[in-house]
């Protein structure tokens, strides 16, 4: 179980997939550069044991919690101004990557990866959908990028004296583009589905 972060990213024409290499930017990401690492010696077994890899983009589902991926739509909640970045990235829903991880340990062939992805979109497209879900209202403020890479670095500067900071210039500057991956591999040769893939906004999946 990897993560779609060893791959690079691309944008909502030419989306990324299991053929382009580790983009430098995630390098900066010790989560990333870690996951990238593991896979490259998984995979190097993989002519001695089965090795088959499957890559998720960002999950968001039932039983999520404030701490882990479903962040995202708890930093929203009770708000009626809401920040967003300026980027995008893929999301999908957790239960369709259990069945996409069931799927490849049947289907999936050895010394493969699979990118197991769902939408497409900005950041503030993914807020509008849930506010439509959810019927609450609220306005969203677009953060310039430039504003965001500033106040990335600045969380950077106070890490480096010891303070602890959520947001650093890495991940600022990966809130900036639009993080976009294909499912066409996983629906090919997996089995799965577009429709499912792609069916994140549920209230199961976005109100808690």
């Amino acid at each position: 179980m990897s993560t779609a972060n060893v791959f690079g990213y691309g944008s909502r024409t030419y989306p990324g997939n299991e053929d382009l290499p580790f983009s430098k930017l995630f390098s900066g990401s010790l989560y990333a550069r870690s996951k990238y690492e593991a896979q490259k010696i998984a995979l190097a077994y993989s002519d001695k044991i089965d090795v088959i890899v499957v890559n998720p983009t960002f999950m968001i589902g039932p039983y999520g919690s404030a701490n882990g991926s479903n962040r995202i739509i708890y930093r929203a909640k009770g708000k009626k101004i809401v920040l967003v970045p300026p980027g995008g990235k893929n999301f999908v829903s957790v239960c369709e990557v259990a069945k996409g991880t069931i799927s490849a340990l049947k289907k999936g062939q050895n010394g493969e990866a699979y990118l197991l992805s769902g939408r497409n979109m900005t950041y503030l497209e993914f807020y509008q959908q849930i506010r439509k879900v959810t019927g609450t209202k609220q306005i969203f403020f677009v953060i310039p990028s430039p504003i965001l890479i500033l106040a990335g670095a600045s969380g950077s500067l106070l890490r480096l004296l010891g303070i602890k900071c959520a947001l650093s210039i890495t991940n600022a500057r990966i809130l900036c583009i639009n993080n976009f991956y294909s499912n066409r591999k996983a629906i090919c040769e997996l089995g799965l589905t577009k429709k499912g893939l792609c069916c994140i906004f549920t209230k199961e999946n976005t109100i808690s």
